[in-house]
């Protein structure tokens, strides 16, 4: 292939070539009806210029119609071109139809051979040509209407003969057109006249002086009318790749010596196109009298692939081409979802509740599943939105991605679109349905007094409590399906007990629409002591009515008064106060103030030191253990006992018994036996033999005893 790209002579060539290219490539992709029609009416601008300029043969007429050509064999079946020459409206009244009608349903063959064998006069520019070519235009069925105006120069006066046209004329008659007809013309040449665009009219105009200036305005152009997309092509090796899949390729080779073999995928497999390749080609000159020579290189091929092609590289394969262009269309579906609070997606299919929902809208991949990259290059900008009916009632707000919508109970339907490229488009429509969970209202009707006597309650009245759903009366169905509520009482929490117990309520459902009756019970079968009062009862219920459910919860009173002696409803609390004051008491035996314990201070391994009274020993360090007796620790209002071992294990030594005292103090209960014993001391004093007083100590009492020739001294506080 050759990497570089032969310049085409003709500005004219550029302009149609470029516009035919695009021509019923890009009709819109819509997801609940086909492609649509276009019906395209072409005012062809055969003039005298297009075969000599300034006294100089020229061949634009053979670009041009090599051009028309390419054109025609890229019609879509429901494509229909109306080609009028501006010759057949020279210096006449009469007003002819289109010199040309091509049908894409006739087949590429027929259509080119129309444009090939094609004859002209060669004349002027008469308006009336554009003229006939619009109100044609006008009762045409299409769901697309375009009238394309190609012109070189100004327009004949239809008026004044050989004068030209003013433009105010022009602009008013453009202006004055039907709101489903569009306008795209194109002034070619530095002299050409233009006219003014309205784009809100749908009237479009470019001019183009040089040949990038056509190329430039002309993909806007065919664009605009054939909604296709061009491919960037790697010319030194055939090379396309693209990140969206694609459902069509149209490959356009020019050259002399031209041919397409097919598209390769990059594990190697070869693409062939769905029909042969259409050949087009240079004619001999078209005009009568004249023997302008054609331009014999216009030689190209076009070969359309519709399959898959999933996102990735291919290479296309041609030889022989000097220029190579590719034109796609992508395939995708237009997916709308709803999220609910949670985040959870819903299923629109199915019915759902009223609420609030996030609104989702992506693009999909078909052949992969997969949602598309919305930003890709190859989209163009994309436009997601939606509309909502909900009720018959269109909200006028349109809903952008990620948007909140508010669906209340009934029908809705979502009509979603996504634009891209500019001007392709996918709809997607949704009906479903909404319902709403229903609020069950109870109200009572009838409440008595219930008085409380000793064998239970002196009537067996009820409170009459009626219902109703979403605040209107329940229908027969519906409260023969309706199940009996959950009545429950709020007990009254009372640390004494001192409010009488009663038990679940009684409710029945009664024959009368939307009636139940409740009572109170007790929860044995008379009355229990304490005082019945006032109590609180809650009746609920939840139950699913189809998609829907149902429920409420209120609050309601029972009246009560309790008619009992004082005695009798009381007589329950003076146990609990009994009971209550022996766990008092018992509690109270614990504290300080009524129960006595061994100093804190006391050490369960007092520190004992022991020194010789002998030359030649060396102190040690060693312990001593206090004991505390275990009942009198757990006995409430029992000063707490013990015994303290002063000496190391190993010396023969009677242990004090000791019993809490208060105040830090203890009371050693067999304090006679150290009297008279002079190897012991408290506190550096030994105790008499006669002595009378008992011996308290504390708990940072030091005893010392002489034993076996060494002398221990206990520190009871330390360790």
């Amino acid at each position: 292939m050759k990497s570089s790209i032969k310049s085409v002579p003709s500005v004219f060539l550029a302009l149609l070539l470029t516009l035919s290219m695009l021509a019923g490539l890009g009709n819109p992709v819509n997801a609940d009806t086909n492609e649509p029609s276009r019906v395209i009416n072409i005012v062809y601008d055969d003039s005298t210029s297009m075969y000599n300029t300034d006294g100089i043969e020229v061949d634009t007429w053979c670009q041009a119609k090599y051009a028309m050509e390419v054109f025609v064999s890229m019609m879509s079946e429901k494509d229909t071109i109306n080609i009028y020459y501006m010759s057949d409206y020279y210096q006449t009244k009469a007003t002819p139809k289109a010199r040309i009608t091509l049908r894409g349903k006739d087949g590429v063959a027929s259509n080119v051979s129309k444009i090939h064998n094609a004859k002209t006069k060669a004349r002027g520019t008469p308006f009336d040509s554009v003229k006939k070519a619009y109100k044609d235009l006008t009762g045409a069925k299409a769901d697309k209407k375009w009238l394309v105006v190609l012109t070189d120069g100004n327009f004949d006066s239809p008026i004044t003969k050989g004068e030209v046209m003013p433009k105010s004329d022009v602009d008013a008659f453009f202006a004055a057109k039907s709101d489903d007809i569009n306008v795209c013309f194109l002034g070619i040449g530095a002299k050409a006249s233009v006219i003014n665009e309205v784009q809100s009219k749908k009237i479009f105009s470019y001019q183009a002086v040089t040949n990038n200036d056509v190329l430039r305005n002309l993909t806007s152009i065919s664009s605009r009318i054939f909604e296709r997309n061009k491919l960037d092509v790697d010319t030194s090796n055939g090379t396309i790749s693209f990140d969206v899949s694609m459902q069509e390729l149209i490959v356009f080779a020019h050259g002399g010596n031209v041919n397409i073999n097919g598209i390769k995928s990059s594990d190697g497999k070869m693409i062939q196109s769905s029909d042969a390749p259409v050949t087009v080609s240079y004619s001999e000159c078209d005009a009568e009298g004249r023997n302008n020579k054609p331009t014999t290189d216009l030689v190209g091929k076009i070969a359309t692939f519709k399959t898959d092609f999933a996102a990735g590289s291919y290479t296309v394969s041609v030889s022989g081409a000097a220029t190579l262009e590719v034109y796609y269309k992508p395939i995708l579906d237009l997916t709308v979802s709803l999220v609910d609070s949670n985040g959870n997606p819903v299923n629109v299919s199915e019915k759902i509740k009223s609420g609030d929902y996030k609104l989702v809208i992506n693009l999909k991949d078909p052949i992969t599943n997969t949602t598309v990259n919305s930003s890709s290059k190859l989209l163009g900008n994309v436009d997601l939105s939606a509309r909502v009916t909900n009720n018959d009632v269109t909200n006028n707000q349109i809903y952008k991605d990620g948007d909140t919508v508010h669906l209340d109970e009934g029908t809705v339907q979502l009509d979603a679109s996504a634009r891209y490229l500019d001007y392709n488009y996918l709809n997607s429509n949704n009906s479903f349905s909404i319902v709403r969970d229903k609020a069950i209202s109870f109200d009572v009707v009838e409440n008595p007094t219930y008085k409380v006597i000793s064998e239970g309650f002196e009537s067996n009245d009820y409170v009459i409590v009626h219902a109703k759903v979403d605040g209107r009366e329940f229908t027969a169905e519906e409260w023969e399906k309706l199940n009996t509520p959950n009545v429950q009482i709020d007990k009254n929490a009372n640390l004494l007990g001192s409010v009488g117990s009663l038990g679940e309520p009684v409710i029945e459902k009664t024959d009368e629409i939307g009636t139940f009756k409740i009572r109170p019970d007790f929860s044995g079968e008379k009355p229990s002591s304490g005082t019945y009062q006032n109590t609180d009862f809650t009746i609920s219920c939840s139950q699913e009515f189809g998609d829907e459910t149902w429920s409420g919860s209120e609050k309601k009173t029972f009246s009560i008064t309790d008619t009992r002696p004082w005695w009798e409803r009381n007589w329950g609390l003076f146990i609990r106060l009994i009971i209550l004051a022996i766990i008092l008491f018992i509690l109270a035996g614990y504290l300080p103030c009524f129960k006595r314990y061994l100093p804190k201070a006391l050490k369960s391994r007092p520190y004992v030191k022991s020194s010789a009274t002998k030359p030649g020993k060396k102190p040690i360090a060693l312990s001593g253990e206090t004991k505390k007796n275990f009942m009198s620790t757990i006995v409430p209002y029992v000063p707490q006992t013990g015994t303290i071992r002063y000496v190391p294990r190993g010396y023969s030594a009677p242990l004090l018994n000791v019993r809490a005292a208060g105040q830090n103090q203890m009371l050693v209960t067999n304090w006679k036996q150290f009297c008279g014993k002079k190897e012991y001391k408290f506190e550096g004093q030994t105790l008499s033999k006669d002595r009378k007083e008992p011996l308290y100590i504390s708990g940072s009492e030091i005893i010392e005893s002489r034993l076996k020739g060494v002398k221990l001294t206990c520190i009871l506080n330390q360790t």
